[in-house]
C-alpha cells in the first residue's frame, strides 16, 4: 500500500464513521424534541445543542439522555446486513427489520413509524417483501439507507439496486425510493467530495433517477395492477422537483440560521412524509453550510419528526467532513449512553466499501434491471 493510499484509506475511514456519528448523535439530539412544535422546544429546552431527557409526559420518556430511537438502530442493521452480504435482496432486509424488532421487544413500545409497523406485521403473516411496501411513502426507508451509500464511495449512480431492496419491504413507493437515494446518493458523494454542491448534485440525481426506478419495480411487483388499497401510498408529488425547490428556498432566505430554519420548516413541513423530510433536510444542509454539528441542531430544534431530520441531516454533513466535526464529548457521551461502538460498526463498512470497488454494485433479487 502506498502512502497516498493510507492517506486516503484514512480519510475514508473517518467519513465513514462521521456518517455514522452523525446518524447516531442527530438521532439522540432529536429524540426528546420529537412531536414537539419548535415553540414548544424553546419553551422547554431553550435550544437543545447536547442531549437530554424528554418530558415526563412525552411518549419517549422512558429513553435516558443521549439514547438512539428506532432511527440509528436499523441504520445498525443494514449496516450489518451490508457487512455481511456484498449482494442482498429485500427478502434479507425483511428478515433483519424483523430481527431488529424481535430484538428491541418493539411490539410494546411505539418506537417505530406507520409504513414499517404495518408492513411488518405483513411481512410476519408471510406476505411478499416485494408487496408489503406499496403503502410506504413516509421516511422510514431514508432514516436507515446511509450504510448503502457508506459502502459506494463517490459512486452514488451505483446505489440505486440496493436502495430499492432495502426500501422494498416497507417502502415500495416513488417517493420514498426517490428520497432513500437522494439520501444514500448524497452519501457517496460526500465520502469523497469536496464540496456542498456536489452533495446536492447527487442528492437531486439520485431523487430523479429512484422516482424512475421505483416506477419500474412497482410494475413488475404488481404485474401493473396497484391495488386498491394501496393506492394512497402511490399518489405522491415529485420528491425531486420539491428537493429542487427546498435548496433554492434555503438559499434565498434572510435572517438568521434559526430564522431561515423556521421559515423553511414552515414551507416545507416537519412531519414523518417523506416528501416533507429530506427536502428539509437538504436546505437545512444549506442553512448550516454543511457543519455537521449546527446541521444537526438546527434540525433537533426544528419542531415535528425532529430525531428523523437530524440523524438524515447528520449522516449526511457527517459523510463529507468526518467524525472529527463533532463535539466529542457528544460522541463519547453517545456510545456510553447506547453500549456501542460505532468505529467498529464504520471498520466493517470500510472493507465492504473496498470490496465494492471491484465487485460492482448490488443487484436486485426479484425485479427487472432497468
Amino acid at each position: 500500500m502506498t502512502s497516498q493510499q493510507q492517506v486516503d484509506d484514512q480519510a475514508l475511514s473517518s467519513r465513514i464513521l462521521g456518517c455514522l456519528t452523525g446518524v447516531g448523535v442527530g438521532d439522540a439530539l432529536g429524540m426528546p424534541t420529537e412531536f414537539l412544535s419548535a415553540a414548544q422546544i424553546r419553551q422547554l429546552f431553550g435550544e437543545v445543542r447536547t442531549f437530554q431527557a424528554a418530558p415526563a409526559w412525552h411518549p419517549l420518556a422512558q429513553l435516558a439522555a443521549g439514547r438512539m430511537t428506532d432511527d440509528t438502530e436499523q441504520t445498525l442493521a443494514i449496516a450489518r446486513l451490508v457487512t455481511q452480504k456484498a449482494v442482498f435482496t429485500a427478502r434479507d432486509v425483511a428478515e433483519a427489520l424483523l430481527g431488529w424488532a424481535a430484538e428491541m421487544d418493539l411490539d410494546s413500545l411505539d418506537r417505530m413509524g406507520p409504513s414499517t409497523n404495518h408492513a411488518l406485521k405483513l411481512l410476519r403473516a408471510g406476505e411478499d417483501p416485494y408487496r408489503t411496501g406499496l403503502r410506504g411513502n413516509t421516511n422510514g426507508a431514508a432514516i436507515r439507507i446511509a450504510p448503502v451509500g457508506c459502502v459506494y464511495p463517490g459512486a452514488p449512480e451505483d446505489v440505486l439496486d440496493a436502495v430499492v431492496e432495502v426500501c422494498a419491504p416497507t417502502h415500495l413507493t416513488d417517493v420514498a425510493v426517490a428520497g432513500s437515494t437522494a439520501v444514500a446518493s448524497g452519501v457517496a458523494r460526500a465520502l469523497q467530495a469536496s464540496t456542498l454542491d456536489e452533495v446536492f448534485e447527487a442528492m437531486l440525481w439520485g431523487a430523479r433517477r429512484g422516482e424512475e426506478r421505483a416506477r419500474e419495480v412497482i410494475e413488475v411487483a404488481t404485474d401493473g395492477r396497484v391495488p386498491w388499497e394501496v393506492i394512497s401510498g402511490q399518489i405522491n408529488p415529485s420528491l425531486a422537483l420539491r428537493l429542487e425547490w427546498a435548496l433554492d428556498l434555503a438559499a434565498s432566505l434572510k435572517g438568521s440560521p434559526r430564522e431561515r430554519r423556521d421559515r423553511l420548516a414552515r414551507a416545507i413541513g416537519t412531519g414523518a412524509l417523506m416528501i416533507e423530510t429530506v427536502p428539509l433536510v437538504a436546505g437545512i444542509l444549506r442553512i448550516a453550510e454543511g457543519d455537521p454539528y449546527e446541521a444537526v441542531v438546527l434540525a433537533a430544534n426544528a419542531g415535528g419528526d425532529t430525531d428523523s431530520l437530524a440523524s438524515i441531516v447528520g449522516g449526511v454533513a457527517g459523510a463529507l467532513h468526518g467524525v472529527a466535526a463533532f463535539p466529542q464529548e457528544l460522541v463519547r457521551a453517545f456510545e456510553r449512553a447506547n453500549e456501542v461502538s460505532l468505529a467498529r460498526v464504520a471498520d466493517g463498512l470500510v472493507r465492504r466499501a473496498t470490496m465494492s470497488r471491484t465487485a460492482g454494485s448490488v443487484r436486485p433479487g426479484g425485479v427487472p434491471d432497468a
